[in-house]
């Protein structure tokens, strides 16, 4: 049949080559889009995650003070804190729990134990009055079940915002055993030390980052919050991590630029 300007069959290289040229520039188009899509779900994506990375708040204490020099110490010397600090989440998600978090590199042998040259057993419990996980730095006491905890070992807990975490020590010294949680008042039988991430300079939050050491001895304070006496807070030592959670809208961006970036090579493939 000929090529008429009605025929079905008519062949017009011109109309093609537009025709196919528009194609590729929809194409190339929808696959700019798509990725420039990608890129902002990565980078709004990226920000939630730094900003949600400030779930760790102390809200109150009774004094002051620095983590010390001891040996197998766990929290670098010079590290300051607040006494007795009460911890709150200031975010809901989920929070990591670390024993002994190892010293950087610098620190002078033994290595980090957990534990300091604590010869009494020292435990950290969560939640009050045990029950869930615990570290325990004495494999000789019954309380820890003959297994101390080894530095590094981990558990996750979920909090809903505003939460004052609830942990305690339960230690023993020569006059027995004492507990102390999370945001008590006494020092009479012993103290903890907590520090929003790992500044020199006292840092009550929010961070994403909270250490944490007990001195399992009488705790004396003066009159202006300071500690009296040789305390290094490194008798029991831990870190508890807010782990980070993409908001909605940068999982939905995230999601979006996905999709485009499978449309546009189906399209491709097709093409």
């Amino acid at each position: 049949m000929a090529c008429g300007m009605h025929s079905p069959l008519c062949c017009r290289p011109e109309k093609i080559a537009t025709i196919g040229t528009t194609r590729k520039k929809v194409m190339l188009d929808s696959k700019r889009f798509a990725r420039a899509l990608w890129a902002l779900g990565l980078v709004v994506g990226s920000a939630a995650w730094s900003s949600a990375q400030a779930g760790l708040e102390i809200r109150s204490w009774v004094g002051t003070h620095e983590f010390g020099a001891e040996p197998g110490q766990s929290i670098p010397t010079g590290i300051q804190g607040y006494v007795n600090g009460a911890l709150y989440t200031t975010h809901t998600g989920y929070y990591k729990f670390t024993y002994g978090p190892p010293p950087p590199v610098g620190l002078p042998s033994p290595p980090a134990t957990g534990h300091g040259t604590a010869i009494f057993k020292n435990e950290f419990r969560e939640p009050i009055g045990g029950g869930g996980d615990s570290f325990c730095n004495n494999p000789g006491i019954a309380g820890c079940g003959g297994i101390a905890s080894v530095v590094g070992a981990t558990f996750t807990r979920y909090y809903a915002a505003n939460t004052l975490i609830p942990f305690e020590f339960f230690f023993h010294q020569d006059v027995g055993n004492h507990l102390l949680a999370n945001g008590a008042t006494s020092t009479a039988n012993g103290a903890y030390l907590v520090q929003i991430g790992t500044g020199t300079a006292r840092n009550a939050g929010p961070g994403s980052l909270a250490l944490i050491g007990l001195t399992d001895n009488t705790v004396t304070l003066g009159t202006n919050g300071s500690v009296i006496g040789d305390h290094d807070f490194q008798d029991l030592t831990l870190s508890i991590t807010q782990l980070p959670v993409p908001e909605p809208m940068s999982l939905a961006l995230f999601g979006m630029g996905l999709a485009g970036l499978g449309l546009a090579q189906r399209r491709a493939r097709r093409a």
